[in-house]
């Protein structure tokens, strides 16, 4: 049976917990005398929406004499697990600018070579064709479905484009091609006025609806889902950007009521930081089919999956879902650390701040959606008490660190390791730092005030941030040297002093005499 805890409070919360302070902000400069590689060209297209197959073009002028490789992504950004995408990767073939077959190889699972060494050294358009055999279950979450039947389909791009090894930052043209009548939403820029959509748009358009998109990177390209076909959505404006809604599998919802909740989540979260990363961002919401409850986050959008209808958007895990993503578009896709962008697509990249990036991202879920006005001061008080509770009854913990449990994520089904949670832990010891740096500054300076220092230091800067540097921006704040503390509780494996973290704010923690340390006693 599980512990049951309750946080008991003797003064009010006041700034505790609820009011941000003023941003601090600052501009990187752009780089000057280097000049950008042209942008490679990818046609989409869904020729025949039935078959659950999408079709993709590559387009691009190579001097001949070189071997050009392409490959598929072993992982996609905010899921530490490798995946199969090469094995929905089918009928791989390519041509030069007249139209003859160029020979392919496929010298490992992931990567298709093509030979150009025939061809006469006056470069030419190299063409690549393939298609994706788009199956994904869940409305596609980790990877790509269409289903023609329903007429719907969404990409992950990690899932169905494939990246030119070695220039995965040169920019990208996207041409849509799909079914007539088929809606198409996406984070990516739209190209207005584009007058030609590649290479291969015939007659067949005239069937067909075309856009045009671009993004500045492969990386851009992929962190950007698309969804097609039928869907419904509503549109709403806070603080300065636009947030488009999309709902898939569940037409009868409140568009006006959830963009009301919707607007006071993200109203919270940019008050920390005074102002939106983007002009745009995109909620997309997967409802019904295999029923699991989560989100993967995305540059400027997130997509979410639930078993329930979105209805009005009052429920619990539709609340606290949406928080946690919408804070990622700056804690972990802005402010990232080393390794997590650019990225490397053909291995792990592990990370001993997983904890913080997805841990310390499922505190402020809770806390936006108090400050947000959503939830109220005993529910904040329960599910943080609930927490403490399923840590108690973790004996994972006193045999991994929070650090461990974030470098073996890709051991652990991206959770943690060894049955340690870096959302549960780091979750909590994000409240502890934040209760301890209020304590410490006399309730001047919290949480919040590191995440700004880490904007300004990095995110604002497009620069990752290195091992050190959560502590070093703690104590930056502080004014106080942490690192035994730290250390304890991060880098080891040392237990959460909660009596010394709560009591400074009025707060105590009691614990339910009918156990101990997770064992039920008859």
């Amino acid at each position: 049976m599980a512990l049951f805890r309750t946080l008991l409070y003797r003064l009010a919360l006041g700034a505790l917990l609820i009011h941000p302070f003023p941003s601090l902000t600052a501009f990187a400069s752009p780089q000057d005398g280097i000049a950008p590689e042209p942008p490679l060209v990818y046609r989409l297209s869904v020729p025949a929406p039935n078959s659950h197959r999408l079709h993709l073009r590559i387009t691009e002028d190579h001097p001949s004499g070189t071997k050009m490789e392409f490959a598929i992504p072993a992982w996609t950004p905010g899921y530490y697990q490798i995946l199969n995408y090469q094995a929905d990767i089918e009928h791989v073939r390519a041509t030069d600018g007249d139209g003859n077959a160029l020979p392919v190889i496929h010298p490992t699972p992931r990567v298709w070579s093509i030979d150009t060494t025939a061809r006469n050294a006056i470069p030419m358009p190299v063409t690549l064709d393939y298609d994706v055999n788009a199956h994904d279950p869940g409305l596609g979450f980790f990877g790509s479905a269409v289903d023609g039947e329903l007429e719907r389909g969404y990409i992950n791009g990690a899932s169905a484009f494939l990246y030119e090894v070695g220039h995965t930052q040169r920019p990208v043209r996207l041409d849509t091609a799909l079914p007539a009548g088929w809606k198409l939403a996406t984070p990516l820029t739209p190209l207005i006025g584009a007058r030609s959509l590649g290479t291969a748009v015939t007659a067949e358009a005239k069937s067909e609806t075309l856009q045009a998109f671009e993004a500045e990177s492969y990386d851009a390209l992929i962190d950007s889902p698309l969804q097609f076909g039928k869907f419904t959505s509503a549109e709403f404006v806070s603080d300065g950007a636009t947030f488009q809604c999309v709902c898939v599998g569940s037409p009868d919802w409140d568009r006006s009521r959830v963009s009301t909740i919707l607007t006071k989540i993200v109203h919270a979260a940019i008050q920390i930081f005074g102002k939106p990363p983007f002009k745009r961002y995109v909620f997309f919401y997967h409802i019904g089919g295999s029923g699991f409850l989560g989100g993967l986050e995305h540059h400027n959008s997130t997509v979410i999956h639930m078993g329930q209808p979105l209805s009005g958007g009052k429920g619990e895990d539709f609340q606290t879902v949406t928080a946690h993503e919408f804070f990622h578009a700056w804690n972990v896709k802005r402010l990232r650390p080393a390794g997590l962008g650019p990225f490397d697509y053909t291995q792990p990249v592990r990370t001993a701040s997983l904890w913080w990036a997805e841990g310390v991202t499922d505190y402020y879920a809770d806390v936006l959606l108090y400050r947000a006005g959503l939830r109220d001061k005993t529910w904040l008080l329960n599910d943080l008490a609930d927490r403490i509770g399923d840590l108690d009854n973790t004996p994972s913990r006193l045999r991994v660190s929070l650090e461990d449990a974030s470098r073996k994520s890709w051991e652990g089904e991206s959770e943690g390791f060894d049955g340690l949670s870096y959302y549960l832990k780091g979750s909590l010891v994000g409240l502890y730092f934040d209760l301890r740096l209020r304590a410490l500054t006399h309730g001047q300076r919290g949480l919040d005030d590191v995440m700004r220092l880490m904007e300004a230091d990095y995110g604002s800067k497009g620069r990752a941030y290195p091992e050190g540097a959560l502590l070093s921006c703690l104590e930056a704040v502080s004014q106080t040297d942490l690192h035994t503390e730290y250390a304890n509780l991060v880098s080891s494996k040392g237990e959460i002093d909660w009596a010394a973290a709560l009591a400074p704010a009025g707060l105590a923690l009691r614990r339910d005499s009918s156990s101990y340390l997770g064992v039920q006693l008859h």
